[in-house]
């Protein structure tokens, strides 16, 4: 259904004038489907590497308290996090995963200070970096 709706709605119709003509509410609809099928490419490409980490063994993660193989160690995306997280620290948490956690050792907490010191400064040169 959305694959088909998004072939009406692409990133050239948010330039239309019928866009900027449009109604608050018909803006807001075709924003959100431009959203979910723009995301949906991100997933469908990230669900393939998943796939292929998975496959080459390099996600084995031991197993769990049933005995069950577990396949978590390296994942890209958790896409109900994305969609169901309700602040912005959440969906980055979700979304590329991997970079995330590099970005998050490797640069946000070298440059945090002391607790309760503001996390302004490395927030900003985390984002910074990661653009």
């Amino acid at each position: 259904l959305l694959y088909f709706i998004a072939k009406h709605y692409t990133e050239k119709t948010l330039i239309e004038t019928e866009f900027t003509n449009g109604s608050f509410l018909e803006k807001m609809f075709i924003l959100h489907v431009i959203g979910c099928y723009c995301r949906i490419r991100y997933y469908s490409g990230w669900t393939l590497a998943d796939g292929a980490a998975q496959a080459t063994g390099m996600a084995y993660n031991g197993r769990d308290e049933n005995g069950n193989a577990r396949f978590d160690r390296i994942y890209s995306i958790r896409k109900l996090g994305v969609e169901f997280s309700v602040n912005t620290n959440a969906v980055t948490e979700h979304w590329n995963h991997s970079t995330h956690v590099w970005l998050k050792h490797y640069v946000y907490l070298r440059f945090m200070g002391k607790k309760g010191s503001s996390n302004l400064f490395p927030t900003f040169m985390t984002y910074l970096l990661s653009a």
